[in-house]
């Protein structure tokens, strides 16, 4: 058997997704700017300024819980509303 490990396997339920080495949310960052600076004809500026904003955006978010990107979207656009998630009574139990 080889010993070569090529895949990234997490170790526990609570690992964030991952996209290459980076953590999904700080590359869909960096995505998102490098193609927002490619819509207006500057994908170099888009690629730099988006790795700089990942960068930053990457040391910010290191002190925090894992489900910080989500609570921070939250709180900013407000959604999902709280009419859209179950009351907290329905509950169920399986097994």
């Amino acid at each position: 058997m080889s010993d070569n490990l090529q895949h990234y396997v997490p170790t526990k339920l609570d690992d964030p997704g991952k996209f290459l080495i980076f953590d999904q949310s700080v590359a869909i960052l960096a995505l998102m700017l490098f193609i927002a600076g490619y819509w207006v004809e500057h994908p170099f500026i888009g690629l730099v300024i988006g790795i700089g904003m990942a960068y930053w955006f990457n040391k910010v978010k290191a002190g925090y819980h894992i489900g910080f990107v989500h609570h921070l979207f939250y709180w900013i656009t407000g959604t999902p509303n709280m009419k859209d998630l179950p009351g907290s009574s329905d509950r169920n139990f399986f097994g």
